[in-house]
């Protein structure tokens, strides 16, 4: 996956919950095996949910795998670090 792509989706204020991405074709990438890559690879981390022949969509942040490296850093600069922090916290004094 293109590094750049999901923190660009995290701080994004356009890709809220529930709101579809937009088609192959109205991106920038001419390659469609790189299009189909990054969003297998967005939909293995539960950031988007791809419904054959409507599209992908964006999942709330709490569907998001935020034990994956790339997804947790991509949070990181947001609001929503906040929340996932103290859960992490809360885990590091159980044990």
């Amino acid at each position: 996956m293109r590094r750049s792509a999901l923190p660009v989706l995290c701080r994004q204020r356009d890709a809220e919950a529930f709101q579809q991405l937009p088609r192959r074709s109205a991106t920038n990438l001419n390659d469609d095996g790189v299009v189909r890559e990054l969003l297998r690879s967005l939909e293995d981390r539960g950031v988007i949910s791809i419904k054959h022949g409507r599209g992908a969509w964006v999942n709330p942040t709490t569907e998001w795998n935020v034990l994956d490296a790339d997804v947790l850093a991509a949070i990181m600069p947001t609001p929503a670090s906040v929340g996932i922090l103290s859960h992490y916290l809360e885990c590091r004094r159980m044990l």
